[in-house]
C-alpha cells in the first residue's frame, strides 16, 4: 500500500520482496500508486493475476518480465491512461495493445481499434502459437515478439505491401509463416 511511484527494479537492485518473488500469486496496486517501475515485478513466475487502480499514470519498461503464469492484467475503468481488454494491457483508448499476459496459450486475435504494438508487448510469450493482426495496424516495434519460441502463423488482415511498411518483427523467430489479407 502507499502513494506515489514504485521504484525501479532491476540486477543489482532488488525489491524488498525479493524472498518471496516465486509466491505471489495475485497483485493488487492500491489506488495512489501513480508509477509501476522498471522490472517491480520481475520474476514473480507465480503471478497470475494483477490489477492496476485508477491513480496509475505511468508503467515503466517491462515491469512483468518473466511472470511466465501472469494470466490477466486487470485495469480499473476510472483509468484515464490505461485500459484492459480481456486481460490484456491497452493504452485508454485501445489504440495501443501494451502487455499481453506472458501465461496464456494458444492464439489470440489483436482487436480492430489498435494501430501500435508496444516493444515488448508479446515478449515471450512462450504459449503464444498464432496471432490474428488487423489492417489497422501500422507499427509494430522490433522487439514486440522476442522469445516467442512457439509463435507460428501470424494472419495479418492488410495486404503484403502493408506489412512491408510496419518492417521485420519477426525477424529472430525462423519459424514464423506471415499470411496477408487472411484470418486465422
Amino acid at each position: 500500500s502507499g502513494t506515489g511511484a514504485m521504484e525501479d527494479y532491476g540486477y543489482p537492485v532488488m525489491p524488498e520482496w525479493e524472498d518471496y518473488m516465486n509466491m505471489i500469486k495475485s497483485v493488487k496496486i492500491s489506488d495512489g500508486i501513480t508509477n509501476i517501475g522498471t522490472s517491480t515485478l520481475f520474476f514473480c513466475m507465480a503471478l497470475t493475476d494483477i490489477t492496476i487502480p485508477g491513480s496509475l499514470t505511468n508503467i515503466g519498461f517491462d515491469p512483468f518480465f518473466s511472470c511466465y503464469s501472469l494470466m490477466n492484467i486487470n485495469v480499473d475503468q476510472s483509468n484515464e491512461v490505461y485500459s484492459s481488454i480481456d486481460g490484456v494491457l491497452f493504452n485508454k483508448t485501445a489504440s495501443e495493445l501494451i502487455r499481453f499476459p506472458m501465461g496464456r496459450t494458444g492464439s489470440y486475435t489483436v482487436p480492430d481499434s489498435v494501430a501500435s504494438i508496444g516493444g515488448s508487448a508479446f515478449s515471450t510469450c512462450k504459449g503464444l502459437t498464432e496471432i490474428t493482426i488487423p489492417g489497422s495496424v501500422m507499427n509494430i516495434y522490433n522487439t514486440a515478439f522476442i522469445g516467442c519460441d512457439s509463435l507460428s502463423d501470424v494472419y495479418y488482415e492488410g495486404s503484403e505491401s502493408d506489412w512491408q511498411k510496419i518492417g521485420d518483427c519477426f525477424i529472430d523467430l525462423t519459424n514464423v509463416k506471415i499470411h496477408y489479407g487472411a484470418n486465422a
